[in-house]
Order: C-alpha cells, then structure tokens, then sequence
C-alpha cells in the first residue's frame, strides 16, 4: 500500500467596502498543498481465498513478501488563489461570485526512476455564483452554480499504468434549496442538487485505470440543527442520493448504481438536558442506509441497515473545577453491517473489491475536567 506525506497551507481576508452605493463583502484567500507519495518496490499483496460477502469466512493468514524497500512513486502540487465577493443588492437580495485561480502539477515515477506521467496546469479558472434572497428575515432561498477543477486520481496498485497520475478533472454542480428558521435557535435547510465528474476505471481487458465515462449524482437532503426547545436539541436529517455511471460506453456498467452509495442516508441525534437533572443529559443517533450496490454491474448488494446509539453524560463543578462525565453505547442493538463497500475497479480503490464489518455494541467511558 502507498505511504502518503503531505503538508498544505492556507490563509483567507474578509473586507467590506461600499461600492456604487451598495455594500461588497470581499473575500481573499490561497489554499493548496503539497503531497509525496511513496509505494514498495514489490508488492506486498497476497491471495488469502475465497468467500462471500453474504456468508462471511476467516481466511488463514500467510506471511507478507518482502517489500524491497520503498521509493517516491509520485507528487502532487495544488496551490490556489480565490477571490469571492457578496454583492447585497438590497437587504433581501444577494449576488455571490467566487473565481479561483488555481495551479496543478503532478509527476508520477515507476520503481526505476522513469517519469510514467507528467501533468502541469497554471491559471486554471474555477467559478461559482451563488444568487439568495430573503423573503422574510426567517427564510433564505438560494441557487449555486459551480465548476471547478480538481486534481486527477492515480493508477491503483495492481493496474498496468499504477501510480500514474490522471489530468486533472471538472466538477460541475447546481444546487437550490431554502433555509427557514422554524423557531430561535432551530435551522431546517431543504436542499436538490445534480453533480457531475470525470469516472475513472481499470479496463477489464487492458488493465489499464483511465477516465471512461461521468459519474452523475442527483438527489435531495432535508437537515435540520440546533435548539427545539430549552431542553431538546436535534441535529441531522435525510439524503436522497441517485449516483449513477453514465457514458462508461459498457454496457454491463452503464446507467448502473455507484458501488457503496445508498440511496437513502439518515442519521440523527437528540440531546436532552433538561434543568432539572441538574447537569444530566441524554443524548441518542440513529444511523440508518439503504441498500447498496457492492459491484459496478449490480451483481449483488449489501442489506440496508439501521444502528441506534445512546449516551449520558454528567456536568459538574467539583474541588472548583468543571467536569464531564460521559458514557456512551455504541451500535447497543449489536447490529451485524457493511460500513464500506468498494469496487476493485473503480476509481483508484486498491484492485479488489472490499467490505469493511461496522463497529459491534461498544462501551466508551471519558471524563473531562478542567484544570
């Protein structure tokens, strides 16, 4: 598996200045990073069996070949420069325009010291507008529109191309939606959007990991954060994702599922801290997905599940200093589940088709004081 070193930097300015007669909130800032990657010279991968996703098995373990040693099979350099500006045309109307100006390279290396790919883009222009208004002080709708540009993925180990970085890709998204503040101190945000981005696949035939196709995502979310009552917080809400590959020119993979994404994801948590309990709190989250595709030709899927989790925790002022106590329980159903599904063959995941198994029922125990 690839080792990764990364460092990044980043720093932003807000100013608002009166222009024309209208208020401009103007923004400034870079972002980037540098990333090394570093890859053994021999693959340490190894053939345990066999099994089912459906019928779980323990493989016996075989020993790990020698690595060889490592050595930088790739580096990425991304460095931004954004400029945004909140145009307020009147105190319920908004223009908000983002234009980044970004800066890519990436140089990938085959265990000899061979360049196998080499990339550099300067200058390159992301947008984003964003248009909002305000009915009443309570309600903000919105639109956005967004195309940016983002850093090509690398060859998978195992592909006849590994390590080699892709050009980088567009990304493209609209998005509308409303925010309305139900009661003080309680958000509800409803939300439809379509994203669109470059698919990367290993060739079945070729082996060779490249950009065949878009993945196209569309759906909705309902969220909502904060403050119910003095007693009751909620925060969480519902998606509704369709994540689909489109142009793969397969036809088995064409207009399928995204491997590991549900079309349905919800996850909510309550906190109860009413004053009586004098510190007291209640808390619980329910985490629920719908089914999943485990192949990128719906040959099969992992069940949808639903986990619930429960905590309590203590608020006090002991000796002078203020302490937390927490318990919590973890999946307290025990509840048997995929956290994580992923298709050996699709962008840049490690060559194999992968299920991860969700945390069991556990018990977590903290406190925290001050000193």
């Amino acid at each position: 598996m690839p080792r990764f070193t990364v460092a990044s930097n980043s720093a932003s300015l807000t100013v608002r200045v009166d222009l024309f007669g209208l208020a401009n909130d103007l923004a400034f800032g870079t972002n980037g990073f540098v990333k090394g990657q570093y890859t053994y010279r021999n693959s340490i991968a190894v053939v345990l069996g066999t099994g089912n996703l459906a019928n779980p098995t323990v493989l016996p373990s075989k020993p790990t070949p020698n690595t060889g040693g490592e050595y930088k099979s790739a580096q990425l350099f991304v460095q931004s420069i954004v400029l945004g500006d909140t145009l307020h045309l009147d105190d319920r109307l908004a223009l908000q325009g983002t234009l980044s100006t970004s800066f890519l390279s990436s140089t990938s290396w085959s265990k000899t010291g061979a360049v196998t790919s080499s990339d550099t883009r300067n200058g390159v222009l992301s947008p984003t507008v964003s248009l909002t208004y305000k009915p009443v002080p309570a309600m903000t709708i919105y639109a956005t529109y967004a195309n940016n540009i983002e850093q090509g993925e690398g060859a998978p180990a195992g592909t006849a191309n590994a390590n080699q970085i892709l050009s980088p890709y567009r990304d493209e998204e609209y998005e509308a939606g409303i925010k309305y503040q139900i009661v003080p101190g309680f958000l509800l945000s409803a939300a439809g959007f379509r994203m669109t981005r470059p698919l990367a696949i290993s060739n079945a035939v070729s082996n060779v990991f490249a950009v065949v196709g878009t993945q196209r995502n569309w759906g909705g979310e309902l969220f909502g954060q904060g403050a119910l009552t003095p007693s009751l917080s909620l925060l969480g809400g519902v998606t509704y994702i369709d994540a689909r590959l489109i142009g793969s020119g397969v036809t088995a993979t064409n207009d399928k599922r995204v491997v590991g994404v549900p079309e349905f994801k919800s996850d909510v948590t309550a906190d109860f801290h009413p004053l009586f309990t004098h510190g007291v709190a209640l808390t619980g989250t329910v985490h629920y997905e719908s089914d999943r595709a485990a192949t990128n030709t719906e040959s099969s899927y992992a069940p949808p599940y639903a986990t619930v989790d429960l905590g309590m925790r203590y608020a006090a002022a002991l000796g002078g200093h203020h302490e937390i106590l927490r318990l919590n329980v973890i999946n307290v159903a025990d509840k048997q589940y995929y956290s994580s599904i992923a298709d050996g063959t699709i962008v840049g995941s490690p060559g194999a088709n992968t299920a991860y198994s969700g945390a069991p029922r556990t018990i977590l125990a903290s406190v925290e004081f001050a000193l």
